[in-house]
């Protein structure tokens, strides 16, 4: 936990150096948990496509499946293109 609060610690440094509030809204908290919905499935493909052994042949199935992806969360979400 210790470790976790010395990663943040540029964050709580922005955040009291700037006077923004310490608390995020319930609002807040939900559209970060979709946006981190939202980007998981580009970070994996990011990874998957990132490896030595990639070839031009997987970017397709990439490209199809965060389109879906997208178009999912447009229609379920509310996170829209």
């Amino acid at each position: 936990m210790v470790a976790r609060l010395i990663e943040q610690k540029v964050l709580i440094n922005y955040v009291s150096e700037h006077d923004l509030p310490a608390m995020l809204t319930k609002n807040q908290w939900g559209l970060m948990e979709k946006l981190v919905s939202l980007l998981e499935p580009f970070e994996q493909m990011t990874r998957n496509i990132s490896t030595a052994d990639a070839s031009l042949a997987d970017i397709i199935p990439v490209v199809t499946t965060l389109t879906v992806t997208l178009e999912h969360h447009e229609m379920t979400q509310g996170c829209r293109l």
